[in-house]
């Protein structure tokens, strides 16, 4: 801070400078409250419209709520009595189908009855015994038709009640879900309830202080101008302190029922809070899995195109190897002599630049570990600012 105490030891110049850049600051700080003014309008016009649609949510919500428990109570109700139908169905299909087997037990009877009084041959052979074991014989053929029409009926029974049964299962599976769902709402009406029985309570300690403020105004405007008309008795002093403890009491209330407000704000920005964490994490774990999936594909490219290189460098490596071996078949083959010089010539550089290809590779190895660092502090520095970005969304729609 400047040093005022000599102002008039200045001279006009020295002044005049001053004074600039004082009307400098004085602009910079009236621009400064002309943008927190502005800001702090913004802020209250998105209270308000935040406010105005958290109250219509809420009302839709209520609505929404309402309409979904009689549409639930009127579908569970509608799946009970069809469930009832079905198992009425299915007793029935069961009982019917005891009697078939019952039945099917009895024709099975009569046919090896028949067929046991069919296995033994008559002795004389006479024209009206000659047409009994025709008789049996198309007897037999009606059992055989009539069990396997039965039989036919009996899987037709069997398949009914296997779709039947599915079909329960089905709904059963349904009817789980339904009374998940009537799990929920009955425990979000029972919090209703909880709000509705404290906002209730809330009320009638309200009408209890409203009548006791009645009364003391009343008791106040009967009140005597003056002091010295209650005199030194016995009464006047048990009626200040009644009016004491009554006051201390209203206070205990008034306490009370703050401490209570308090309490149920807690709980609310305790849901609230539960409900952006659960949120958040959402968003976290979505940007977390994406940015895990990235390093997981650069790490796959990276060792893809490693290995080709290899395969490429081992390939190159094998027919450089059989081309000097095929050379020097060639030079002891036709005798040239300065072939080999040049070989071992060729062999001194191919094995130089295999040195320098060692060298580049460790230095690309290393840049490239540079540059996956680098990704990975930019990936974590975004990380963090989408964090502090989901952060002061929060605190941007709370204020």
């Amino acid at each position: 801070m400047d040093d005022y105490s000599s102002v008039y030891n200045l001279s006009p110049e020295d002044l005049l400078d001053k004074y600039c850049k004082l009307n400098d600051r004085y602009q910079e700080m009236v621009k400064v409250n002309e943008a927190d003014t502005q800001r702090i309008y913004e802020l209250k016009r998105a209270l308000h419209r935040a406010t105005a649609a958290e109250a219509f949510l809420s009302q839709e919500l209520e609505q929404l709520t309402s309409y979904e428990n009689n549409r639930n109570t009127n579908d569970l109700q509608q799946l009970r009595q069809e469930i009832e139908r079905l198992e009425n169905a299915n007793r029935k299909l069961k009982q019917d189908f005891d009697v078939v087997v019952d039945e099917n037990i009895q024709l099975s009877k009569v046919a090896e009855e028949t067929v046991k009084n069919k296995t033994y041959p008559p002795v004389v052979a006479s024209p009206q015994e000659g047409k009994l074991p025709d008789e049996d014989f198309e007897r037999v053929q009606m059992l055989e038709n009539e069990n396997f029409e039965l039989l036919r009926k009996m899987e037709e029974s069997q398949q009914s009640f296997v779709r039947y049964t599915l079909t329960i299962a089905e709904y059963e599976k349904n009817i789980e879900i339904l009374r998940d769902q009537v799990k929920c709402l009955e425990e979000n009406l029972k919090s209703k309830q909880a709000d509705l029985e404290e906002k209730v309570s809330m009320l009638e300690s309200t009408q209890e202080q409203l009548i006791e403020a009645n009364a003391s105004l009343a008791m106040m405007t009967n009140m005597p101008e003056s002091d010295d008309r209650k005199g030194n008795s016995l009464f006047a002093e048990v009626d200040d302190q009644r009016q004491a403890m009554k006051k201390l009491l209203n206070a205990q209330k008034k306490s009370y029922l703050e401490m209570k407000k308090i309490y149920s704000e807690s709980e609310y920005e305790i849901r609230r809070l539960k409900r952006e964490n659960t949120s958040m994490r959402t968003e976290l774990e979505a940007c977390s899995s994406i940015f895990c999936y990235a390093d997981r594909t650069y790490q796959e490219k990276l060792n893809q195109r490693i290995q080709r290189l290899l395969s490429e460098n081992e390939a190159l490596e094998r027919k450089l190897n059989w081309t000097q071996e095929h050379l020097k078949e060639l030079s002891s083959e036709r005798g040239v002599l300065w072939l080999d010089s040049m070989l071992n010539f060729c062999k001194k550089e191919t094995d130089t630049l295999r040195q320098q290809l060692h060298s580049e590779r460790l230095q690309t190895a290393s840049l490239e570990e540079q540059l996956r660092n680098a990704l990975q502090d930019m990936a974590r520095q975004v990380f963090e600012m989408l964090f502090e970005v989901l952060y002061n969304k929060q605190i941007y729609f709370k204020m």
